[in-house]
């Protein structure tokens, strides 16, 4: 009998841990930036839940929002949060690398490693909700960018909305980087990006004019 009481005591400590470890976990929250424009409005439907999002849009939003100007603002923050969130990934500080998504994702939404290592943690720890959430974020964003393109000519890229987004990509099917150059040749601008995947060397393209416009806007501004 004494047994079965102190398994039944542990069992009630064992939970309040548990749910204790969680709450810890969700006192992190991504914070939804003040504008009342496009990007911040997305960033609403998807925390959410709402599945229904034009993910190009979105991540070429950013670029138009005045929170691009605060990543840019405090981009030395950025990076070193970055740094921190691989560095806990590679410690498997699953924990950590959530709260650490989450400010990374507090300043710019489509940021896919956050994305992707936010959904990873979560089903860890075996929050399937958050991990189904965070899934389909990562794999909207991630479509978005080869759609319809196989990405094997410049007139048939990839489009990329920031620079990280194509390394992203190319980590994702095993490509490794080993020359990157720019190319015109299909009247678009070009990334060139010569790799090396599964022992072969090939070549993959992603269009980064819409993005150098957007930017160029920003900065005559």
């Amino acid at each position: 009998m004494h047994k079965l009481k102190s398994f039944g005591i542990m069992a009630v400590m064992l939970f309040i841990a548990f749910d204790y470890s969680h709450a810890q976990i969700n006192e992190t929250k991504i914070s939804i930036p003040t504008f009342n424009d496009e990007y911040t409005k997305t960033v609403v439907k998807l925390e959410s839940g709402t599945k229904d999002v034009d993910f190009v849009k979105f991540r070429f939003s950013f670029l138009d929002s005045k929170q691009y100007d605060v990543k840019n603002e405090h981009f030395s923050e950025f990076d070193s949060l970055q740094k921190l969130m691989f560095a806990e990934v590679e410690n498997k500080n699953y924990k950590e690398v959530i709260a650490v998504a989450k400010k990374i994702l507090s300043i710019d939404y489509t940021n896919l490693w956050a994305q992707k290592f936010l959904r990873q943690s979560y089903a860890v720890i075996g929050d399937s909700a958050n991990a189904n959430k965070y899934k389909n974020i990562e794999l909207g964003l991630l479509r978005s960018i080869y759609r319809h393109s196989s990405g094997e000519e410049c007139g048939d890229s990839w489009e990329a909305a920031q620079v990280y987004e194509e390394y992203f990509v190319l980590d994702m099917i095993g490509a490794h980087l080993k020359k990157q150059s720019i190319n015109q040749s299909s009247g678009s601008i070009c990334d060139e990006m010569e790799v090396e995947e599964k022992g072969v060397i090939k070549k993959y393209y992603f269009d980064i004019e819409k993005m150098m416009l957007k930017k160029d806007k920003k900065l005559s501004k």
